[in-house]
């Protein structure tokens, strides 16, 4: 996981108190048969980890609190798997042994002036997790943030079969600065690179930021 260029805005602010019980309660109304991800169940390493950044995500790294678009109410996005274990089976001829794994989202719920949260998926297709699995979240104060790579999209993304069903993307540019007024969702590897900055744009229309490749 590359914090380098993180760092400053992961320090700049600690989380709020997470409240499990009533994210998983609108997660339960949202997505039946699923739940967040418990601390168990993340592969948090924290010899590799800077201390701060360690200490705000232990307790809940499956869970981000913030004011994730441009109103005052608080939002929470949550790595969510179902409770149904599925399994790839054992390929001997590659001796490859059989993987557990669960199909699950990344998930943003935003707070209603009226209570309780809208939620959608990120992404339309599910994702395998594994246990322990090997990302988590944070929340990224709002700022600036250097991007590898970025680009905008309609959440939750569809496969195009245009692009090899791969989602679409817009407005696709590198190495450049990003600022953003509200929090930003940050998507980390507990190993290796590939971490990711999510920004809300409007409604559901999103940028990605790579930060790390």
């Amino acid at each position: 996981m590359n914090l380098v260029k993180l760092a400053p805005l992961l320090l700049a602010g600690f989380l709020p108190s997470a409240h499990a019980d009533r994210y998983q309660d609108a997660i339960d109304k949202a997505f039946p048969g699923y739940g967040i991800l418990a601390p168990s169940e993340v592969g948090l390493i924290k010899e590799e980890m800077n201390q701060n950044l360690y200490n705000r995500v232990k307790e809940h790294p499956g869970l981000a609190v913030g004011k994730f678009n441009s109103d005052e109410i608080p939002d929470f996005a949550a790595i969510i798997r179902s409770s149904i274990k599925k399994t790839i089976p054992e390929d001997p001829a590659s001796k490859r042994k059989a993987v557990d794994y669960y199909d699950g989202y990344f998930a943003v719920c935003f707070g209603m002036a009226q209570g309780g949260y809208r939620c959608h998926k990120m992404d339309e297709t599910s994702m395998r997790i594994t246990i322990p699995a090997g990302l988590f979240l944070a929340r990224i104060p709002a700022g600036k943030q250097f991007c590898l790579v970025a680009w905008k999209f309609h959440a939750p993304r569809k496969p195009d079969p245009k692009r090899g069903f791969e989602p679409e993307i817009i407005d696709r540019k590198g190495d450049r600065w990003i600022r953003f007024k509200s929090d930003g969702i940050g998507v980390l590897m507990t190993m290796g690179a590939g971490d990711t900055v999510y920004v809300h744009q409007s409604k559901n229309m999103y940028l990605e930021c790579v930060t790390s490749d």
